[in-house]
């Protein structure tokens, strides 16, 4: 049930935003924050390449929100983690170190 929550939470935020609620945006912001900070640092094992990696990832989060669609609304968590995909995020990771994901067509 938490994560049906969730997502319609998400999903709520997403529209709110879309409608120019800056609370909503900031609160979505926040949300995402954490989750990708955590990932970034757990593949970049460096506080400041991780916080780099994080902002650029929800500046194309920002960025990308409006164009979301009402399908990929729905999708509500799956959409805002398709804006920016962990291989988007390990890419970044990569070239901040000069080299090249696995996979990635960087």
């Amino acid at each position: 049930m938490h994560d049906l929550e969730e997502r319609s939470f998400n999903e709520w935020l997403v529209i709110e935003s879309q409608r120019g609620e800056k609370d909503a945006f900031n609160t979505l912001i926040r949300h995402w924050e954490q989750r990708y900070f955590l990932y970034a640092m757990n593949r970049r094992k460096n506080r400041k390449a991780a916080k780099d990696v994080t902002q650029e990832n929800l500046i194309s989060i920002s960025r990308s929100l409006r164009k979301l669609s009402e399908v990929k609304l729905s999708l509500s968590g799956e959409a805002l983690r398709g804006l920016a995909t962990q291989d988007d995020i390990r890419t970044r990771i990569y070239s901040s170190q000069g080299r090249t994901a696995r996979g990635s067509s960087s």
